[in-house]
């Protein structure tokens, strides 16, 4: 039977840490996959007797996505210990070598695309798949749902396994992930399960104001998913999402949720403001445009990327919006249906110190002299995407 490269490796590595009792890290990202994959580590942990993990999450708003120096700097008097980075990492090769010179052991497990192995002995990504694999587009989530049936194994049934079934649906499905291979049956047993869940932080999805017109647990799932998925920390070490999902009555939930919804409220008044300074900028020229390439300074990240999927749904060209953030600008790209921003941005490597993502949906980080260099590459990408195109039509 098929398995994903690594799996093996990553359980029999776990299972030896909780044997020793060793310091595990969850180093999960910080949107509703990576908060989901983080509580499903967590109760195997728990279940299996292991040491208490310490829990921390990358900040979108404050720090680079996924493994950063930051969050190392913040984390060092932890080591040594077992980093296990969810839905994060993949991309992380100089921040990884850094962790280990302060004497932490990273393995990852992550599902965004794959440019650069980083130098780890264990990296659990089914990107390293092939594509006809039922395992090569599971979320993170999806990833620690595959980690708990192994491990638990006769342990994972009654409400454990429910739990762990819903969560898991809940994130594959926010994540946007294609509804192909084994991520049909985790929506098929999972989103079931939501309706019945004993925790407060779900029960409130289902009695919020803003989902009493929702017909169906997937149109809740899918409109609670929109509005929360990507939150600021609560505290040094968790996300918003988490601390929900992990409320322990029903009265915290709907206050933990009805603050993440004025939250949002007040994130879409940003979001709009930008919109309509963008659209500015593009307007007049946009029947000239084969990309959208822009700057849009004072942008905070996490709204960054909204702007940049509603501009591309808009106008149906490949965008790349970015900001001034520290001393660099921080980018998000998103793609019209067709079009691959992982491989256009990859194309354009010397002029970034970093990118990631997935085809439709991803970051870069560049220095500022490099803007044009970076704007006429992925112009010139594009366009010879074009006439290949043409020629074998």
């Amino acid at each position: 039977m098929e398995e994903i490269k690594d799996f093996g490796k990553l359980v029999r590595r776990l299972n030896k840490a909780l044997k020793n009792k060793e310091l595990i890290i969850l180093y999960g990202d910080s949107d509703m996959d990576g908060a989901v994959a983080v509580i499903i580590l967590k109760q195997i942990i728990d279940n299996l007797g292991g040491r208490s993990p310490i829990i921390y999450f990358s900040d979108r708003k404050r720090t680079e996505q996924g493994i950063n120096f930051e969050s190392l700097e913040f984390l060092k008097d932890k080591a040594p210990a077992l980093i296990v980075s969810l839905d994060c990492g993949t991309s992380n090769v100089k921040e990884i070598e850094a962790a280990k010179k302060l004497g932490f052991e990273v393995v990852v497990v992550d599902h965004h695309d794959i440019f650069e192995i980083p130098d780890i002995k264990i990296l659990v990504n089914p990107k390293q798949q092939s594509k006809d694999s039922p395992f090569y587009y599971l979320a993170a989530a999806g990833l620690a749902l595959k980690i708990a049936e192994k491990m638990l194994a006769k342990r994972f049934s009654g409400v454990l396994k429910e739990d762990i079934l819903g969560l898991a649906a809940l994130a594959t499905l926010i994540d946007l992930v294609p509804e192909i291979g084994e991520n049909i049956k985790i929506l098929r047993e999972g989103l079931p399960m939501l309706e019945n869940s004993w925790r407060p932080g779900v029960k409130a999805f289902f009695t919020s104001e803003v989902t009493n017109r929702c017909i169906s647990t997937r149109e809740i799932a899918a409109k609670i998913g929109r509005i929360t998925n990507i939150t600021d920390k609560e505290d040094d070490y968790l996300n918003k999402i988490y601390v929900l999902l992990n409320s322990k009555s029903e009265e915290e939930a709907n206050l933990r949720l009805e603050e993440l919804l004025k939250m949002a409220s007040d994130r879409q008044e940003k979001i709009a403001f930008f919109m309509e300074e963008l659209k500015a900028k593009i307007n007049p020229k946009i029947n000239e445009l084969s990309i959208i390439f822009e700057d849009l300074t004072g942008c905070p990240f996490p709204i960054l990327s909204v702007v940049a999927s509603r501009t591309s749904a808009s106008f149906m060209k490949p965008t790349f919006i970015f900001t001034k953030e520290k001393k660099e600008n921080w980018g998000s790209y998103r793609m019209p249906l067709g079009e691959n921003g992982i491989n256009a941005i990859s194309s354009c490597a010397k002029f970034l110190r970093r990118y990631g993502g997935h085809p439709a949906v991803g970051g870069f980080y560049f220095e500022d002299k490099n803007k044009e260099k970076i704007k006429e590459c992925l112009i010139k990408y594009f366009s010879d995407q074009n006439k290949s195109t043409k020629k074998s039509a």
